[in-house]
């Protein structure tokens, strides 16, 4: 038998909860506040998705849209769901999203440490385009990342 398909929704406010818990399990030293959710939520409307797999929510994509250009926000996966193809699937739905927006490229900011996040996004096509010293809060930097759409 296959394992379930995870389903992709728009997220809605009485996620957020679940939201801050993915969120601090998936970034313990850094996770965003319930205030810049909410934000987030107001601004990013149709490109803030949730990721159900079964009853529970196991993931989230954020990704912000200004004119033809895109910021993935952030995404991420409680640990208890990662390789069960959640965070493809958001990717998935957020690029055919925004190819249908016909948004020209989406960036990223990803810490250079993080081996499995830059081997991730290389598999959709992600090459690396810039680096930015002091970057996180810690003083950590961050290596920009780009996917052009053709």
């Amino acid at each position: 038998m296959a394992a379930p398909r995870p389903e992709i929704r728009p997220f809605r406010l009485w996620d957020l909860g679940r939201i801050l818990e993915i969120e601090r399990a998936s970034f313990p030293r850094e996770a965003y506040e319930a205030a810049l959710f909410r934000e987030l939520y107001r601004d990013c409307g149709q490109f803030f998705l949730v990721a159900r797999l079964g009853r529970r929510i196991a993931g989230y994509v954020v990704t912000s849209v200004a004119g033809g250009e895109a910021e993935l926000v952030s995404i991420a996966v409680d640990p208890a769901y990662r390789n069960r193809g959640v965070a493809g699937a958001l990717m998935r739905r957020t690029l055919a999203a925004l190819r249908r927006r016909k948004v020209a490229a989406l960036r990223l900011m990803v810490r250079p440490g993080n081996a499995a996040a830059v081997a991730f996004y290389r598999r959709w096509g992600f090459q690396r385009t810039g680096y930015a010293r002091h970057y996180y809060d810690d003083g950590g930097a961050a290596v920009r990342m780009t996917l052009r759409f053709p």
